[in-house]
């Protein structure tokens, strides 16, 4: 019997840094974002916000040499709850777990809708109740997904990340060579006013186009020596992700110069990349350009829905919740139940705002992905204050350095996550709604916390 249990409670390590990577990368949308993030952060910064995703990205690296390290006393099986509690105790992992379940469960839900609509619009349906039925198959379809074996999964991300970083690629390249000079002599961005409204809600968008890179730590118990895999898988996702959006969001400031790049971004923000491809690149590669956004919004369901099964398999398995969701797959190797849970979580989420005729963009993908990134960017900041704490409190030859970077680092996160609290409004949209989305952090962690007393009482 305990052979029998073995084989359907653990999924055996087969994934390497590429593999893993592939996720993250998906996770953050490179070529999605590039198209819905960069006019909102050039209508706020300007040319400025190359320095703004250089700060993100800088921080996020000082980060995660703590980040990193923490997996080779952890094993990379614990997930956030585990590298939490390593420094702020179990009772905060445990309520950390709270807040990340319901960080993936928003930003899965709200990226749905907005899925949903970006295949309505040329449909011509988006003012209809269409996007109900187009946003089913998409959960269908992710559902699908998500319950075989990852591999199947892995190889879809692998090529959406590659069609998506050469399109990126061959637009930055269309914008350095079609500028005047070929971009020589090309004015240095200006570093924003620290003080400035504009500069805070820019790099809280920055911060926001990286949520995503700490689903490494999910990943432990498939990867292949999970203490060399999942540092390497980290640093190259952030890595990847930084160049090429600082890349592009230097390139498309070198085209358009100031001040013409704030008054486009600002007038015309949905439009504002795609006519730039138009363009520079002609209507065939928007075309292309608008395809592979889709592709790339799939990319990112797929990778928080593989982060989230992962997470309830791994809660699971250390009692925090019921262990049927820690169960494999005897064929497919997946965590099946906690995949099918999530599915039927998101579906219901979807289904409420449907009912209450909520706009799929407007509402359900903005306020949602809000609340997740907020949510996201509260643990990294907790992981980063909680591996800097156990590093002070039980130093090694060589963790000086090592704590020190990720306090670094974790400032940075401390004010992201402030910048994202103050412009929460910013983040998500009007709304009287927005003003409270943001208790539900705190009410998701004491839920978990209440789970915690009771796992102790039985």
């Amino acid at each position: 019997m305990h052979e029998r249990e073995e084989q359907t409670e653990t999924i055996a390590p087969h994934l390497g840094p590429l593999d893993i990577a592939f996720f993250v990368i998906a996770a953050a949308a490179p070529l999605g974002a590039t198209v819905g993030i960069a006019p909102l952060v050039y209508s706020q910064a300007g040319f400025g916000v190359t320095y703004l995703f250089g700060f993100a990205a800088v921080a996020l690296l000082l980060f995660s040499c703590g980040f990193a390290y923490s997996f080779r006393i952890s094993g990379g099986t614990g997930g956030f709850a585990e590298l939490i509690a390593m420094g702020l105790g179990s009772a905060m992992g445990d309520m950390a777990a709270g807040i990340s379940l319901l960080a993936y469960c928003a930003m899965l839900a709200g990226i749905v809708g907005q899925l949903a609509s970006y295949i309505a619009v040329p449909l011509g349906h988006i003012n209809g109740r269409e996007w109900v039925v187009l946003a089913a198959a998409i959960l269908l379809l992710v559902a699908v997904l998500g319950y075989r074996r990852i591999d199947l999964s892995r190889r879809i991300m692998a090529a959406c990340i590659i069609l998506e970083l050469a399109a990126l690629l061959s637009l930055d390249l269309a914008l350095l060579f079609s500028s005047p000079g070929n971009g020589v002599g090309a004015p240095a961005p200006v570093f924003p006013s620290i003080g400035a409204p504009g500069t805070a809600v820019g790099l809280m968008f920055a911060f926001a186009c990286f949520v995503g890179f700490e689903s490494t730590a999910l990943y432990g118990e498939e990867a292949r020596d999970a203490g060399r895999t999942l540092p390497i898988a980290t640093f190259l996702s952030i890595g990847t992700i930084g160049v090429f959006y600082g890349f592009t969001m230097w390139c498309l400031g070198v085209a358009y110069r100031e001040p013409s790049l704030h008054a486009l971004a600002s007038s015309a923000p949905e439009q504002f990349v795609l006519a730039t491809v138009e363009h520079y690149m002609g209507t065939t590669a928007k075309t292309i350009i608008e395809v592979l956004a889709g592709f790339s919004i799939v990319a990112v369901l797929i990778s928080f829905h593989n982060a989230l099964a992962r997470y309830l398999h791994q809660l699971a398995g250390s009692g925090l919740l019921d262990r049927r969701l820690h169960k494999v797959h005897p064929a497919h190797g997946s965590p099946y139940v906690a995949s099918v849970t999530v599915s039927v979580a998101v579906a219901i989420i979807v289904a409420c705002f449907a009912a209450a005729g909520a706009d799929p963009v407007g509402q359900l993908y903005m306020w949602l992905v809000a609340l997740g990134t907020l949510a996201i960017v509260l643990i990294q900041a907790l992981c980063a204050i909680s591996v800097t704490l156990f590093l002070i409190r039980k130093p090694a030859p060589g963790t000086g350095g090592i704590a020190l970077a990720t306090g670094v680092g974790g400032a940075g996160l401390v004010i992201a996550f402030i910048l994202c609290l103050t412009h929460f409004k910013a983040l998500s949209g009007s709304g009287t709604v927005t003003t409270w989305l943001p208790a539900l952090i705190p009410a998701a962690a004491l839920l978990l916390l209440a789970l915690r007393s009771k796992r102790n009482a039985i």
